[in-house]
């Protein structure tokens, strides 16, 4: 417990979080003096820019979290957990532990810096061709690869959960509490990217609300020009070019909810390997680069002292 500490002094008696943890557990990736940055009822976030960490307390929370589970899952599109743990948290107050001595879950991960990283939330830039070529892909992946949806808030209503990377343009997606596990891909295919369409157009008239209806029934053509000018319907010719492209195979079975589409099934074992090679040499570079730059912000700070 003493490797991660709360600092509680110089609050009022009743604090129930601190203002700052320390974390020594000997890992250069992690270690450091986290800030207090935000806070709510669920939960409290402290930052590290040293490390460009952040670490996350979740109030309510238990073991198997499933918002940790599928934001691990969704590997390269959110930001890497380094750390996560239902746990307690020490107190630098004698005989005193952090948030009364309650077990929360402790989650320690990749702090998308705000000088690289702008959120995606505008009518503009959600209209660019690349962003939108890019989150179609991302859901793809989401509904498809990793069987997983959010059709409740993807783009983030109280807060942005799409970032891109202004120099090397890689989009990620934060919070992962509102995904589930998709049980009616094409649907839930069409419901993510109308997600994206709500924002493109807050209050659709009658004419657009038509179009939405067409262009979700898979088996209605669409020939209204209003309606083919449309993100939704762009998502649509790119689940339908998607599908025409897999290899055949018979459609699999889905939970009940509504009435399920056909759908078949994509890729290999082979590609399902391929990713997997990809994806650990992927999180080996990540690795090696956020301590490249952990080591550099420390050489920086040793000369300006």
């Amino acid at each position: 417990m003493n490797d991660i500490v709360g600092t509680y002094t110089g609050l009022p008696e009743d604090a129930w979080y601190p203002d700052k943890i320390n974390v020594t557990m000997g890992n250069p990736e992690i270690d450091g003096r986290y800030k207090k940055i935000d806070a709510g009822g669920g939960g409290v976030i402290f930052l590290n820019e040293e490390t460009d960490t952040i670490l996350k307390v979740k109030f309510f929370s238990w073991e198997d979290d499933e918002e940790v589970i599928y934001q691990k899952k969704a590997g390269e599109i959110a930001p890497e957990i380094l750390y996560d743990r239902l746990r307690e948290v020490g107190s630098d107050i004698v005989d005193r532990k952090a948030f009364n001595g309650d077990k929360v879950q402790v989650i320690i991960m990749e702090y998308l810096n705000p000088d690289e990283w702008v959120p995606l939330r505008s009518v503009r830039q959600l209209s660019d061709p690349y962003v939108q070529s890019q989150l179609l892909e991302i859901i793809d992946k989401f509904i498809f690869e990793m069987n997983l949806k959010n059709v409740a808030d993807f783009v983030g209503n109280t807060g942005p959960h799409l970032f891109l990377n202004e120099i090397s343009n890689q989009i990620k997606v934060v919070d992962y509490g509102l995904f589930k596990v998709s049980t009616n891909p094409n649907h839930d295919f069409l419901m993510m990217v109308k997600e994206v369409q709500d924002v493109l157009v807050r209050w659709p008239d009658p004419g657009v609300m038509e179009c939405y209806r067409k262009i979700m029934d898979l088996d209605e053509e669409v020939t209204d020009e209003e309606c083919k000018g449309l993100f939704l319907y762009q998502g649509r010719l790119f689940l339908e070019s998607k599908q025409r492209t897999t290899q055949k195979r018979e459609p699999e079975e889905y939970p009940e909810e509504g009435s399920p589409m056909k759908l078949r099934k994509r890729g290999g074992k082979s590609k399902s390997k391929r990713r997997k090679k990809k994806t650990k040499k992927s999180k080996s570079k990540r690795r090696s680069k956020r301590k490249n730059n952990i080591r550099s912000k420390r050489k920086k700070n040793k000369m300006n002292q």
